[in-house]
């Protein structure tokens, strides 16, 4: 029997933690793991006090201890690194860009056994410090997949789904909708957030929908295309492919950034599309917003590429792999000392 003592940094209302731990555990469970998940505590000292103490506790009775994304500083991270058998750590972007973390980051991608990262570009990052690296996309869970068909002269609906801080990057597609108006396409555009947007500049109507998984889902079940603009800089290359699956798990064409991971999971007129500057951004909403045809035959491929490596049943099947090979080595281990 392998046990493993999960350190997730977030509870499960953020999706971080909630896509790489919380919704793994049923999966894992069917597979045989033990798992016991140690959510973060409250800031209160008593319910601190007793975190630590299960943690160290933890520590002692699993094979596996696998910390999710959470910056332990050195002295803390050092005393569980003495008593775990097994250490790994997990991150899904590039969290190495916060100046004050990077080298905390840095020292405890040297000391674990193996470091999980959700794409190639983190884990070329982590390779610098750790020979031991697996990439392990962020799963989406799989839906019933029907296409969506507007209704004739119906206006192509557009959506963006992120939290608020990220909606500089849909800003940047300020002029895009100006000129779409301009040139007499027909688009609506849902914002699924957490606070309401508006263009910097322009005064094109957005339909913002306050962020719930019910809001989110119903949105997705009607929407004709996903748009995820980004910024070509390390933080936005180091993030994972969670927003482009979701469109792709509900059979939405995608246009987005060649940024990072993106790069490689859409493959350019097959199952998504890309934009860079404004006049892409522009011939691309235009191309899908009038084809209904190339629209159905994007978002189906789409849909193939996610069922096919992306989904809890891959994802978590792959999980449970590296983590009973850590699992058996602990037990070794800890046989040969004995």
């Amino acid at each position: 029997m392998y046990r493993i003592l999960f350190l997730p940094l977030y509870d499960e209302s953020w999706a971080s933690s909630k896509y790489r731990v919380y919704k793994h555990i049923p999966y894992l469970q069917e597979q045989g793991l033990v798992c016991t998940v140690l959510r973060p505590p409250e800031k209160r000292t008593i319910p601190r006090l007793v975190y630590y103490v299960r943690l160290f506790s933890g520590c002692l009775t699993h094979q596996v201890v696998f910390i999710q994304k959470k910056i332990f500083r050195p002295p803390l991270f050092r005393l569980i690194r003495l008593l775990a058998r097994k250490l790994i750590f997990d991150f899904d972007d590039a969290i190495y860009c916060y100046e004050e973390d990077e080298r905390h980051i840095q020292f405890i991608l040297s000391q674990v056994d193996r470091v999980l990262v959700a794409d190639e570009h983190l884990a070329r990052y982590a390779r610098k410090f750790n020979d031991q690296v697996t990439v392990l996309p962020t799963p989406v869970d799989k839906r019933d997949y029907r296409y969506h068909v507007p209704a004739n002269g119906e206006a192509v609906k557009i959506a963006w789904i992120g939290r608020p801080w990220n909606h500089r990057y849909l800003a940047l597609l300020d002029g895009v909708f100006e000129r779409l108006k301009a040139k007499g396409v027909k688009v609506t555009l849902y914002v699924v957030s957490g606070e309401p947007f508006k263009f910097p500049r322009s005064d094109f109507p957005v339909i913002n929908v306050p962020w719930s998984e019910e809001a989110e889902e119903e949105v997705l079940r009607q929407v004709d295309i996903g748009l995820i603009p980004l910024i070509d800089d390390e933080w936005s290359r180091g993030k994972c492919a969670y927003k482009a699956l979701i469109f792709m798990s509900h059979g939405i064409p995608v246009i987005a950034s060649p940024v990072g991971v993106k790069a490689e999971l859409v493959r350019e007129g097959v199952n998504g599309l890309f934009a860079s500057r404004e006049e892409e951004w522009v011939e691309k909403i235009t191309l899908l917003a009038t084809d209904v045809e190339l629209r159905r035959k994007i978002g189906e491929a789409g849909y193939r590429t996610f069922s096919s490596a992306y989904t809890f049943e891959v994802v978590s099947g792959k999980l449970a792999q590296m983590l009973r090979f850590e699992a058996r080595k602990a037990k070794s281990k800890s046989l040969d000392v004995g």
